[in-house]
């Protein structure tokens, strides 16, 4: 219930900010155009909400993510963007002491999880695998993380794993076969 709550007080919040007062009708580029608010996390002291925003860059055919705060103890408080890189900042994890956000971006060519200081100063890379990181979550001392990655079964290591996707990226054709159903 909270959550609905955040991502609802975060959507207002965001669309008061970018409202339009043009009058015409709603149209299909405006749909496109809309601002998506996704992700919402509540900060350990719950005071703040870190948020994803997905814009829809239409000259260049993409969405691109970044990361906004909003400060909930601050009657009228303005959403505040924390990221703007070019690649997609998503994933927001608050560190056990409320200085930081980690999150996922693909900065450094992959997908990796990073690390901002609310304090101020550029987000630092906190993983370096040679495969995307799929997912992670913050152990609750803030000491360690959990993370997904894919990886091939019969690969020994992440570098296996890394070479064959490489292999796969090289070859034209995109088909595959599937011999066997995966179920969960």
């Amino acid at each position: 219930m909270i959550t609905r709550s955040l991502l609802a007080l975060a959507c207002v919040a965001v669309a008061a900010q970018t409202a339009h007062a043009e009058s015409r009708p709603f149209s299909v580029e405006d749909l496109v155009r809309l601002q998506r608010i996704a992700e919402p996390a509540l900060s350990p002291d719950g005071t703040r909400v870190a948020f994803t925003v997905r814009d829809a860059d239409v000259e260049a055919n993409r969405g691109r993510q970044d990361l906004w705060l909003l400060d909930l103890a601050t009657k009228g408080a303005a959403p505040q963007r924390l990221t703007s890189h070019s690649e997609n900042d998503h994933g927001a994890q608050w560190s056990s002491d409320g200085r930081h956000i980690y999150f996922m971006s693909a900065r450094s060519g992959s997908s990796q999880v990073w690390r901002l200081p609310l304090t101020g100063g550029e987000a630092e890379q906190v993983t370096q695998f040679p495969v995307d990181v799929g997912s992670f979550r913050i152990a609750p001392n803030g000491q360690r993380l959990a993370l997904s990655l894919e990886v091939f079964a019969d690969c020994a290591d992440l570098s296996c794993t890394a070479a064959r996707l490489k292999e796969q990226g090289a070859v034209k054709s995109t088909g595959q076969v599937h011999d066997r159903l995966f179920v969960r």
